[in-house]
């Protein structure tokens, strides 16, 4: 019967992609899976080969600031100081200016200049960080020992401008999508947020 072969013929080809879409979801899910326990690897090797260091130092490794391996001595504070401090400045830079460029690109920029601008994003994102830290060797850092530094009494302070740079990137051509999107959530969801931040901090 021809109503009978049509019911049987939707059935057989639902059972034969429901197959894919089985294999395809375990999968993903294997890989999820492995990822982390590619992460919990990496920490019990680093727990597990670092034991000398733990049983030499302790926690003092931590919490001294000299560091001379002729006597000995180690201590690793000014490091974690200086990677969190240039990681803040970082956030500062790259938070404001990723915002402000994405809105910009989505809501005030006008049409014509709207796609060469969002392409020359992109193309900022795209650039490989070793390229930005070339040109920091050879621009930023100069310029800011020359100039930046002698005002302000400090040195090597180049690494938060160009992690900000560099998080301007990557965090603007995210909220540039986002704000962009097609869904019907995630644009006038982000646009609240940023109107009530702006209205609890400015």
């Amino acid at each position: 019967m021809p109503a009978r072969e049509g019911v049987e013929g939707r059935l057989r080809n639902a059972s034969s992609g429901d197959v894919p879409d089985r294999l395809f979801r375990a999968a993903m899910t294997a890989c999820g899976i492995g990822v982390l326990g590619i992460l919990v690897l990496i920490v019990y090797e680093l727990v597990a080969r670092s034991g000398l260091s733990w049983h030499a130092f302790g926690f003092k490794f931590f919490k001294a600031s000299e560091w001379d391996p002729v006597n000995e001595q180690f201590g690793a504070l000014p490091f974690i100081f200086g990677t969190l401090v240039s990681s803040l400045v970082a956030l500062i830079i790259a938070i404001p200016l990723a915002v402000g460029v994405a809105v910009f690109t989505t809501e005030m920029c006008p049409k014509a200049l709207r796609g060469p601008l969002s392409f020359f994003v992109e193309l900022l994102a795209a650039i490989p960080s070793v390229i930005y830290g070339l040109w920091a060797i050879f621009v930023l850092v100069p310029l800011m020992s020359g100039y930046i530094e002698p005002v302000l009494g400090k040195k090597r302070i180049g690494d938060g401008p160009l992690g900000g740079l560099l998080d301007a990137n990557q965090v603007g051509q995210v909220w540039k999508d986002f704000l962009g999107g097609e869904t019907s959530w995630s644009r006038p969801w982000s646009l609240y947020v940023l109107q009530r931040w702006c209205e609890l901090h400015l």
